[in-house]
């Protein structure tokens, strides 16, 4: 039962989600799909009732052994159309605030070596993305990647050079290209770390109505003390400043560590693109990377366990801004798992910035619905799964978030959910659970919305 919106109303909601998992693996093909369509019925608020699909899916093919490979995607996810209205817990509250979008990606290329001294790789990337809201354009991203390398070894520095030329196309933004060229030098210091600097040029009009041409600086490092620990970062000057990719994880035998920051100029379609599984996945699957080598299977063993514990909310999942246009993406996101003979505990933070590119056409959408052209967005969830017996689990969990227009005064939404769930595995194939979930939303733009509900499921495969 829940409560929502200004005038209380009590009621039940019913899901049935009928739905489709693949997860296999050959000598040159492999692949993982996992499809679901809800049918939602709101009793006693039929206007509410809706149907919604949720799809994730990728695959590679070896096509021609050890040369030709193509990765494919398609994803469908329910994002949050506006980050200053309530945020769908599980995508049934009827909050009228999700919009549904499908991102498809075909990416053949080819890698290899030259005179076994060089790697090279040429790749083409192809992304289509639609919506099922209006005021979202239809876009395509079309990109070919190229880059050569001789890695540097100890006492002996190494070289490389890259080009991307990428074209975006949708009614808001028109036809918009960027093309960057770059070449540098990797000199090792010691067996365990590795500075980079590299030259280029960039020539786009993403931010201008003419192309304008960029020199593109940059410097980077590697380190890897041990194969447990791993710190990469690059820094470049670009057409918009400077931007910046850091990434560092450390793992012990209990404990994965995670941390990123990144700093670039983009567009939606590339982020929602690919297969994500999410951070808390990657943490439990670094986890297990010394007991289960093998990628495969881990990832089988990582999605089998959060399927036991019902998983963890992810803040990157329907989060951020929508829009057809291209802006300034910062974001950094710290998270730690433990996992022991009972008890899993996870914790990710997470702190987003976005920014509207100068010279960007009118459209409505995220930025223009508030009259904000810098968004930002701040998430921490805590989880905690306790195994009660072999076959029950306990879970816990405490999401909080908050949007605020950096460049409007007291403009702002917050929203803390709590959720407590027992799930019982009923069959090899069938998982059971019954819980409660509380929500406090407020808004300085759309008001406050309040959600206590009981939440019962049951799971069966086959």
């Amino acid at each position: 039962m829940g409560l929502t919106g200004v005038s209380p109303e009590r009621g039940f909601i019913s899901d049935l989600a009928p739905g489709i998992r693949i997860d296999g693996a050959g000598a040159r093909l492999n692949g993982f799909l996992d499809y679901r369509r809800e049918y939602l019925y709101y009793h006693g608020n039929s206007q509410w009732d809706r149907q919604q699909n949720l799809l994730n899916s990728y695959a590679t093919l070896e096509a021609v052994e050890k040369w030709l490979f193509v990765d494919a995607s398609a994803n469908i996810v329910q994002r949050n159309l506006s980050v200053f209205g309530p945020i769908s817990v599980d995508g049934r509250n009827a909050s009228g605030n999700l919009v549904e979008t499908k991102t498809m990606q075909v990416s053949p290329y080819i890698r290899g070596r030259i005179a076994n001294s060089a790697d090279y790789l040429v790749r083409l990337n192809s992304i289509d993305s639609r919506s099922d809201d209006p005021s979202l354009a239809a876009t395509r991203v079309d990109q070919i990647v190229g880059s050569v390398k001789n890695h540097a070894t100890t006492g002996t520095i190494g070289w490389f050079g890259d080009t991307t030329a990428t074209n975006v196309k949708n009614d808001v933004i028109g036809d918009r290209d960027d093309t960057r060229f770059r070449a540098g030098l990797v000199v090792p210091v010691g067996a365990h770390l590795h500075f980079s600097v590299s030259g280029g040029r960039e020539t786009t009009n993403y931010a201008s109505v003419d192309r304008e041409t960029t020199s593109t600086p940059g410097v980077g490092f590697e380190w890897s003390p041990t194969k447990q620990t791993q710190v990469a970062g690059l820094r470049e000057k670009r057409f918009f400043g400077y931007g910046h990719n850091l990434l560092a994880t450390h793992r012990t035998a209990l404990t994965a560590w995670r941390y990123t920051d990144t700093k670039d100029v983009t567009i939606l379609p590339t982020l929602l693109a690919g297969y994500n599984p999410g951070a808390i996945h990657e943490l439990m699957s670094n986890l297990l990377e010394s007991s289960i080598p093998d990628p495969v299977e881990r990832n089988r063993a990582v999605r089998a366990r959060m399927a036991l514990v019902g998983g963890t909310a992810d803040l990157t999942s329907g989060g951020g801004v929508q829009t057809s246009r291209f802006y300034l993406d910062h974001e950094r996101e710290a998270s730690v798992a433990l996992i022991g003979v009972r008890n899993t505990l996870t914790l990710a933070l997470l702190q987003r910035d976005q920014q509207l590119v100068p010279f960007s056409p009118t459209a409505v959408d995220s930025f223009s619905i508030v009259g904000s052209d810098d968004i930002r967005e701040r998430g921490a969830t805590l989880g905690w799964s306790y195994r009660v017996t072999p076959l029950t689990t306990l879970n816990m969990s405490v999401v909080r978030l908050k949007s605020e227009a950096m460049d409007i005064a007291d403009m702002f939404s917050t929203q803390k959910t709590g959720t407590v769930a027992l799930n019982f595995r009923l069959a090899p194939k069938a998982i059971a659970s019954v819980g409660a979930r509380s929500t406090k939303f407020n808004s300085s733009v759309t008001g406050g919305v309040r959600e206590n509900a009981v939440v019962g499921s049951l799971t069966q495969s086959f």
